[in-house]
C-alpha cells in the first residue's frame, strides 16, 4: 500500500513571500524615480559574454523603450556620438588593460537626432581566474550642466571685454577719474588723477577721501559728503596742495551712483 504526502506553504509565509516582493517592488520604482531626477542610470556588462543590461534610467538617457529594447555592446558604441565613438572605444579598452576605472564624458545621439552630454563611470570585476568578467557602471546626463558651464562662460568672457574696454576708456582721457565707496574708500583710479595729485596710481587707490588732508582744509570733502547724502550731483574748484605736496588746480565733479545695491560715487 503506498502513501501519499501533501505538503501545503501555510498562508504566513506566502504571506511574507508577497511582502518581500511588494517591497522589491517599490524600491525597484523608489530608484527608477531617483534615477529620473537625478538624469542617472546604470548599467552590467557581462564581457565574456557580451551581455549588456540597462535600468530604465539608461534607457532615458539613450532615447529607447526597456520593454523593447535589447542593449548590446555594438548598439552603445551606435548611440555614441560618430566623432566621440573612438575616444569612448580607447576609454574602455584602457580600463579593460589596466584596470583602472572607465570615466568618460562624452556625447550621444537619441532616434530622434538629439544629442547630449553623458558622464561615465565603470568598475572592472574580476572573476575566479584573475580576469575581468564584469564591468558596472552609471551614466548621467550632464547637458544642462555643461550648457550652463558654457554661457558662463561666455558671460565671463563678455565682462572681461566690457572691462578691457571700459579701462581703456578710463585711461585715455587727461581727466582724472576716481570712485570712492559710501566708507570714502578709493576703489578706483586712473592715470591721469595720480598724475595730477602727483603719486603713483597704486597709492592713489589707498586713500579714503575722509583722511585726505587736502580735501578737509578746503570745501572737497564737504561737497562730498554732500553729494553722498543727498544723492545729488556737486561742482567745485579748489586751489590746494595735494597730500603729496604738490600744488594742484581742481575743476571737480562729484555725482553719485548706486552699483550693485551701494552708493559710490566718482570724482
Amino acid at each position: 500500500m503506498g502513501a501519499c504526502f501533501f505538503f501545503r506553504i501555510g498562508n504566513p509565509i506566502l504571506a511574507q513571500i508577497r511582502g518581500q516582493n511588494k517591497s522589491l517592488k517599490e524600491a525597484k520604482e523608489q530608484l527608477n524615480k531617483a534615477q529620473e531626477m537625478a538624469h542617472l542610470g546604470n548599467w552590467n556588462w557581462a564581457i565574456a559574454k557580451n551581455e549588456l543590461w540597462w535600468s530604465d534610467g539608461v534607457c532615458r538617457i539613450f532615447g529607447c523603450n526597456p520593454k523593447q529594447f535589447i542593449p548590446t555592446y555594438d548598439a552603445f558604441i551606435k548611440a555614441v556620438h560618430i566623432e566621440d565613438r573612438a575616444m569612448v572605444k580607447s576609454a574602455m579598452s584602457s580600463a579593460l588593460a589596466t584596470l583602472k576605472p572607465y570615466d568618460i564624458e562624452h556625447r550621444t545621439i537619441k532616434p530622434d537626432g538629439t544629442e547630449r552630454i553623458v558622464h561615465e563611470l565603470g568598475e572592472i570585476q574580476l572573476g575566479i581566474d584573475g580576469n575581468p568578467e564584469y564591468m558596472v557602471g552609471t551614466i548621467q546626463d550632464i547637458t544642462s550642466r555643461k550648457q550652463a558651464e558654457k554661457e558662463r562662460l561666455n558671460i565671463t568672457a563678455q565682462l572681461e571685454e566690457v572691462l578691457l574696454f571700459n579701462e581703456n576708456i578710463l585711461e585715455q582721457p587727461p581727466v582724472g577719474i576716481a570712485i570712492y565707496d559710501q566708507s570714502g574708500q578709493s576703489i578706483l583710479a586712473n592715470r591721469a588723477i595720480a598724475k595730477h595729485v602727483g603719486v603713483p596710481k597704486e597709492e592713489a587707490l589707498k586713500q579714503n577721501f575722509h583722511h585726505i588732508e587736502s580735501w578737509r582744509k578746503s570745501d572737497l570733502h564737504d561737497k562730498a559728503a554732500s553729494a553722498i547724502n543727498n544723492n545729488r550731483s556737486e561742482r567745485t574748484t579748489i586751489a590746494t596742495v595735494s597730500t603729496f605736496g604738490k600744488p594742484i588746480n581742481l575743476s571737480c565733479h562729484l555725482a553719485p551712483f548706486i552699483s550693485k545695491d551701494h552708493v559710490h560715487y566718482y570724482s
